[in-house]
């Protein structure tokens, strides 16, 4: 009950505020406390940045490389059996194409 309470008192402030904003003689007010709050926005703002950059960043930073490198390492083994694959197969047909004409060609003759 309390907390319904609570909810509802903060709802009207927040009404009470937008309605006096609409207001022309709290216009002053407004730009004072706009002006206010946008400093100190920009503060903490930069604060989180310089947190993000110090802690956070320089330890995905380091992770992201070690996983780039794992990715790569893998790209140029999946290439490598991928490439000797297709070889192996091209190297079959061409086997099978040879021993086809070679095998038939004798045949053909008796």
């Amino acid at each position: 009950m309390i907390r319904i309470l609570k909810g509802f008192i903060f709802i009207i402030i927040i009404l009470v505020i937008l309605v006096l904003g609409q207001q022309p003689y709290f216009r002053k007010i407004g730009q004072n406390v706009y002006q206010k709050i946008e400093g100190q926005g920009r503060i903490l703002w930069q604060k989180g940045e310089d947190f993000l950059n110090k802690n956070i960043l320089h330890r995905v930073t380091s992770e992201i490389e070690k996983r780039e490198q794992i990715a790569k390492e893998e790209i140029k083994e999946q290439t490598k059996e991928a490439t000797q694959t297709i070889w192996q197969r091209v190297k079959n047909y061409i086997s099978g194409l040879f021993s086809n004409i070679f095998n038939q060609a004798p045949q053909e003759s008796k």
